[in-house]
């Protein structure tokens, strides 16, 4: 993801996917937290997505959606970093 710290949701989220939520938190997720990881997670593969497309113009023109969505983690992501 460039040069920007990695959130810390993605994070959390490879490391309970591999060892499970009690281990890495010593609890059991919350609903909000379950729901931010998700979205975290729908960021990434879209986010990958985009980035193994031959052509990320074309591929923002054929999921406008996804577009959208990638942009406005980015710029939700710059207010963190700033």
């Amino acid at each position: 993801m460039g040069e920007a710290p990695e959130p810390k949701e993605i994070k959390i989220e490879r490391y309970v996917a591999r060892y499970g939520a009690e281990a890495v938190l010593g609890r059991i997720f919350t609903a909000r937290e379950i729901r931010d990881y998700e979205i975290a997670q729908s960021v990434v593969t879209l986010y990958r997505s985009r980035a193994d497309a031959p052509n990320e113009a074309r591929w923002a023109d054929e999921n406008p959606e996804g577009e959208k969505i990638l942009e406005r983690a980015f710029m939700e992501y710059k207010k963190l970093c700033l």
